[in-house]
């Protein structure tokens, strides 16, 4: 078993297992919008509308996951919110926290990470910190391969009003 499989079953099943992702409905309305937790991405021809959006947080690192129970599928962001706006993904020095970002495809047990080759591969831009209601809402675009170095593009990816539980 490689290193990269047994990440995927050891870290990210558990965090999963209530979670899965991707769809091909339409663009997102406004509605959409003012909806707490709240996540989409286009992944290739698709899109991705998370029927769930959960959150762990432990000190400023978030984990956030979107799945889609009916496709079995889930896209995570996990990252540390410090000051900065702008989150760097990949395995590069500009990412010196380990960021990762994913997209899982659950039933075929097949993940597509952020951090299988070397370069920048992404961003997370944090958009609004409401502390209030203690809420995120950010944009996101990545590239990710699976452990044969095969890539998977998301782009225009939102997330709205996801609470942060802080621990």
């Amino acid at each position: 078993m490689t290193i990269k499989r047994l990440f995927l079953l050891c870290y990210l099943t558990p965090i999963l297992l209530f979670f899965n992702s991707c769809s091909t409905d339409g663009d997102i309305t406004q509605e959409e919008l003012n909806t707490v937790n709240f996540l989409q991405v286009d992944v290739g021809q698709f899109k991705f509308n998370a029927d769930r959006v959960t959150v762990n947080t432990q000190g400023t690192l978030v984990n956030i996951v979107g799945t889609n129970v009916e496709t079995d599928r889930s896209v995570f962001l996990t990252f540390r919110m410090d000051t900065e706006d702008v989150v760097v993904l990949g395995k590069t020095e500009e990412n010196p926290d380990g960021n990762i970002a994913g997209y899982l495809l659950n039933a075929e047990n097949e993940g597509y990470l952020t951090n299988q080759i070397d370069g920048i591969s992404g961003e997370i831009i944090i958009t609004s910190y409401d502390e209030v209601n203690n809420t995120i809402s950010g944009e996101f675009n990545f590239t990710a391969h699976n452990e044969d170095y095969i890539p998977v593009k998301l782009q225009n990816g939102v997330f709205e009003k996801v609470s942060l539980n802080r621990e």
